[in-house]
């Protein structure tokens, strides 16, 4: 965190099963994204943004980076009726004016509750057509 505070991450049912998933294949490692050369580091930022890349090199999708996830979330589940304060303390934002300065609600079952419908919503959308499947190699 840019702010060097502790940040709760309340994660759906999916989002765990993921990391249930990447602990069974990072081989007994002590990270959930081990380096692929050495199990006993962790995967390095610059390699997440080499694969996010790839993935979006794979569906032809241009000028996106990592951190327009975060916009298109926001904006979707505002499209959905969320509060932004929920939102923004799950993306950890400062609410703005008088109210972030009085209020220090966590939001913790709204949030739980959000990101949970968010990600039910994307096993909807998803479908073989949709999820992008790429090669992740170092190009040549």
């Amino acid at each position: 965190m840019k702010t060097k505070k502790d940040h709760l991450v309340m994660l759906p049912s999916q989002a765990i099963e993921m990391l249930i998933e990447l602990k069974r294949l990072a081989g007994g490692s002590q990270w959930v994204l081990p380096m692929a050369t050495d199990n006993n580091r962790a995967m390095r930022g610059d390699n997440l943004n080499a694969l996010h890349a790839a993935a979006l090199s794979a569906g032809d999708i241009i000028d996106y980076n990592i951190h327009d996830h975060r916009h298109t979330v926001s904006t979707q589940l505002r499209d959905k009726g969320y509060s932004p304060e929920v939102i923004e303390t799950t993306l950890s934002h400062a609410i703005p004016g008088m109210a972030g300065n009085y209020s220090h609600a966590q939001y913790k079952t709204q949030r739980f509750e959000m990101l949970q419908a968010w990600a039910d919503f994307l096993d909807n959308v998803m479908t073989e057509q949709t999820v992008i499947q790429a090669t992740f190699r170092k190009a040549l």
